[in-house]
């Protein structure tokens, strides 16, 4: 029927009947004014806020940030089920297309209205916000910028989760069943995403993350990128995209939906079974994940039980839900079977790795960057916040992927008692894909593995920020010993050449040497920058020209073996406060257990250079040491020798 009535004169209508929708919509307003002022407030109470504080605060306030996300998200899917309600009416559906207006036509109604409501409730939040802000002196452009950007950005999560409720709507016929809708499709995304990872983690060894297309899901998910709203600017084309398309979608299916549906659980009974199918097979494995998991991962028969009971529970309560009648939770027998299939065969694919993915390891023709990553590397990634590259080059890892294909084949066979170590590698191939895996690894497995990487040039860049930072930038290089720190005073022509010395002895630095030799002193290079902290490296005494520089400049460095010790304080603790206190005075004894020591001076421990330190005491182990006729002490850590000749247990 086509329409007789103005667009404009529908909606002042539409708007006329939405007072409540109003009132909540000035209530949100109002309550992220009084949010504002409270945190001001709040802030200028506190002793010793800084000015600095207060724009850093004002600036969170402006860009999208988690107080506004989930109210505009609630906003849109209150405004969905409002608007279209009346669907779920015989007499109201009746009324409405007994009237004049195309159905096409009262959608865009009800849709344009509720934007309006939305869009001018967040005109007047960052309209009265900027007026504080300015008027309190704090008011600057980017800050405006930022208001503006999070007026389109809410105004855009709005419109999703408005369309994502108004599907649900339009494809239900009862208000209940409607707000179910909104849930599932509010989360399914999510479900969706994380249902891999759930299997993997448990049936896979290797698992380590998500593949890669899996995080695409989550351009789909409104609540996920709601959450991530500091990555704004990454899902502004997602969030636009997600919303023309729902929009054609729900504006389609809004003319399509046939009066009579009013009163049905569902407006489109064909697609019932493809509805059934989407819940019945991820709700099915979660129920199985449940059980498993509640077993500690010791038994596949509870899982087995969780995913045949889910299958037939789901599939019961979906199909009651459809034929509105609790005697349709044992009707369509077959589908409900060839659901268990489909479930159990996913789980089998999972369990007996159809696929191989414990076994994969890519061709080395295939490859363009291996990085391996444990937690000892990725304390030191902390230590010298090397540039997150990608590891070795291909051309470097030859008898690295040699390795690697050795653990692949042997982690389901592995007894998990005999392996101390667990690597982190990610694959990445020349096409672009990304593969991450998680071996476990015996001592002699990663040994190996970390002694070829540490003969890549691509994996030291990856480690040592010294090859990749601006040194015209570095504005202080302290260096450290036994009992001396001080500042090195150089020249940015002797700085280049120090630090070209050191990177050189750097490169030759071999595995070996890292766990066995305790290093001789430490720099510490400074960058100026917050993004760029502080980072440390050690000296080893194999480093001669490093050394050797450093002499010149006054600076001899030394370890604990060479200092004149006359005696070791040892302290041991136990849970029940009876410490015991010795001391060991013997020279011969303090010969040999001198080159068991670790400074504690250092700031950082043995096993932060790669230095193989098994404490198995909870002790505490001072030196006393003569220099220039005055006595000093040094607290030290042992080594695993070192504790056996103090005779700590």
């Amino acid at each position: 029927m086509t329409s007789k009535i103005s667009f404009s004169k529908l909606q002042k209508e539409n708007l006329r009947h939405r007072i409540g929708t109003i009132l909540i919509a000035l209530f949100y307003f109002l309550l992220m004014i009084l949010t504002l002022v409270i945190r001001i407030q709040g802030m200028m109470a506190e002793e010793g806020w800084r000015l600095s504080d207060m724009r850093d605060m004002l600036m969170f306030f402006a860009k999208p940030n988690p107080l506004m996300l989930p109210a505009s998200i609630f906003l849109g899917v209150f405004m969905a089920i409002s608007g279209f309600a009346y669907l779920h009416s015989r007499t109201k559906v009746d009324f409405y297309h007994s009237m004049a207006v195309k159905r096409q036509q009262y959608f865009d109604v009800i849709a344009a209205s509720s934007l309006l409501i939305f869009a001018a409730a967040q005109i007047l939040i960052t309209a009265v916000s900027l007026i504080i802000i300015n008027v309190m002196g704090f008011g600057t452009a980017a800050m405006t910028r930022s208001f503006l950007f999070s007026i389109l950005y809410y105004c855009l999560i709005f419109a999703m989760s408005f369309l994502t409720a108004a599907l649900a709507m339009i494809m239900t016929g009862t208000m209940v069943v409607g707000v179910l809708g909104t849930i599932v499709f509010l989360i399914y995304p999510i479900v969706i995403r994380w249902m891999p990872s759930m299997l993997g983690s448990m049936f896979f060894r290797t698992y380590a993350d998500a593949p890669s297309m899996l995080n695409k899901l989550d351009y789909f998910s409104v609540l996920t990128v709601a959450v991530k709203g500091s990555m704004a600017g990454k899902y502004m084309v997602s969030l636009l995209i997600g919303t023309v398309l729902l929009s054609v979608l729900c504006r389609w299916l809004f003319v399509k939906r046939p009066s009579e549906a009013a009163g049905q659980s569902m407006a489109f009974p064909k697609v019932n079974g493809v509805i059934r199918v989407l819940l019945v097979v991820p709700a099915a494995m979660y129920a199985g994940g449940y059980f498993f998991n509640i077993t500690i991962e010791a038994s596949l028969m509870w899982m087995l039980f969780g995913v045949v009971a889910g299958t037939i529970e789901f599939h019961g309560v979906v199909e009651a839900i459809f034929q509105a009648d609790i005697r349709a939770l044992w009707s369509k027998k077959k589908q409900m079977a060839a659901t268990m299939v489909a479930v159990l065969g996913i789980v089998g694919c999972f369990y007996f790795d159809i696929f191989g993915y414990e076994s994969y390891v890519p061709k080395t023709e295939d490859l363009a960057y291996v990085k391996v990553v444990n937690d000892g590397m990725l304390q030191r990634k902390w230590i010298f916040w090397g540039e997150d590259s990608k590891g070795a080059r291909a051309e470097e890892a030859g008898k690295t992927m040699e390795l690697l294909r050795e653990v692949a084949k042997s982690q389901r066979k592995m007894e998990t008692e005999n392996t101390p170590d667990a690597a982190y590698i990610t694959y990445y191939l020349k096409n672009g894909a990304v593969k991450k895996r998680n071996y476990i690894l015996t001592g002699e497995q990663y040994d190996a593995i970390v002694e070829e990487l540490m003969q890549s040039k691509g994996y030291k860049e990856a480690l040592y920020s010294l090859y990749t930072a601006d040194w015209s930038k570095i504005n202080n290089i302290r260096w450290e010993t036994i009992g001396r720190q001080e500042r090195m005073n150089l020249t940015e022509e002797e700085k280049q050449q120090f630090l070209t010395i050191y990177l050189s002895e750097l490169d030759a630095l071999t595995y070996e040497e890292m766990k066995t030799v305790m290093p001789t002193a430490e720099l510490i290079v400074s960058h100026g920058s917050e993004s760029q902290p502080d980072d440390y490296y050690f000296i080893y005494p194999s480093f001669t020209k490093t050394l050797a520089f450093l002499e010149s400049q006054g600076k001899e460095s030394r370890t604990v073996s060479q200092l004149d010790i006359t005696k070791i304080e040892v302290i041991k603790y136990d849970e029940y406060a009876n410490d015991t206190k010795y001391r060991v005075t013997d020279p011969a004894v303090i010969a040999k257990v001198k080159d068991h020591l670790w400074s504690n001076e250092f700031t950082y421990g043995p096993e932060a250079a790669g230095f193989r330190m098994n404490v198995v005491a909870d002790a505490e182990v001072t030196v006393y040491y003569l220099e220039n006729g005055k006595r000093k002490t040094l607290s030290v850590t042992p080594d695993e020798a070192g504790l056996s000749m103090l005779d700590i247990k």
